[in-house]
C-alpha cells in the first residue's frame, strides 16, 4: 500500500516544482539544481512501479540470508525505543558490521569510518562497541533513521541521502537554529538523522534541551520527511 502511495504522490507536478523539502538549504538552488530534481523524478518513475512488485524488499531479504548480518541487540532497541518508539519495526532491521561496501565508501569518500543504510540493513565499515565507544550507539541513532525515511519514502531516499551530501550536507546550524526552522520536512535527509541522533545525545545528557527537538521527533515518528 505504501508503495502505491509513493507512485501516486511521484505524479504530483506541483509538489514536484514547489516542495518545500530542503528548502533550509535554498541557497544551494539553482538552474541545476532544478534540472538534476526533475531528472531524478523521471529516472524513478520506473523504479516506483518496480516497487509496487516488492522487488526491491526480495533482494533485501535474500541479502540477509547470503550475507552476515545480526539483529538489534536488546540494548540497542532500548536505546532507540527513547528516540523512535513504536514508529520504527525493530525486528526487521540487519546490522552488517565490517561491511565491504562500508569500507570502500569510506575510502572513496576519504572518512576513517562509514556507515548507510540499504533497505532495511544499515551497513558499518567497523564493529560497533558500545561499551567502550560512546559513539557508536549516536551513530546507529543516525543511521536508524535513514531506515524509517527508506520506510516511508521507498528507493528515493537513497538518491535523495546522497544528494543531500552536496546540498547542505549535515549540518543544520545546531539547537540555537532549530527554533527558525519550520519542520523537519525543511531539512534535507541527512539532517533530518542528525536532529535524531542530537536529540538522543541530549536526552543522555538529563535532557534539558529536549522539549526544543520535540516536534521534529515527532514529526519524524510519522514519517513526515
Amino acid at each position: 500500500m505504501l508503495s502505491l502511495i509513493r507512485l501516486i504522490h511521484h505524479f504530483n507536478f506541483s509538489k514536484l516544482f514547489r516542495d518545500s523539502r530542503n528548502s533550509f538549504n535554498s541557497v544551494n538552488f539553482n538552474q541545476r539544481y532544478h534540472f538534476i530534481t526533475f531528472f531524478i523524478w523521471l529516472l524513478l518513475v520506473p523504479i516506483k512501479i518496480l516497487e509496487l512488485t516488492g522487488l526491491f524488499y526480495g533482494i533485501d531479504y535474500l541479502k540477509s540470508v547470503l550475507t552476515k548480518t545480526r539483529a538489534l541487540t536488546p540494548f540497542e532497541i532500548k536505546e532507540l525505543k527513547t528516540v523512535y518508539g513504536n514508529a520504527v519495526s525493530y525486528s526487521k532491521i540487519s546490522i552488517r558490521e565490517n561491511s565491504v561496501l562500508a569500507k570502500l565508501g569510506a575510502k572513496n569518500t576519504k572518512k576513517t569510518h562509514l556507515g548507510f543504510v540499504l533497505f532495511n540493513t544499515i551497513h558499518f565499515s567497523r564493529k560497533l562497541n558500545h561499551e567502550h565507544n560512546k559513539n557508536d550507539m549516536p551513530w546507529l541513532v543516525h543511521e536508524t533513521t535513514h531506515v524509517l525515511q527508506f520506510k516511508h519514502l521507498g528507493f528515493s531516499y537513497i538518491i535523495e541521502a546522497l544528494r543531500a551530501q552536496r546540498n547542505g550536507g549535515y549540518g543544520y546550524g545546531g539547537i540555537k537554529n532549530l527554533s527558525k526552522i519550520k519542520n523537519l520536512h525543511c531539512l534535507n535527509l541527512e539532517q533530518q538523522a542528525e536532529v535524531a541522533k542530537h536529540y538522543y545525545l541530549d536526552l543522555k545528557n538529563k535532557g534539558e534541551n529536549s522539549y526544543i527537538y520535540t516536534r521534529f521527533i515527532d514529526e519524524l515518528k510519522l514519517g513526515q520527511f
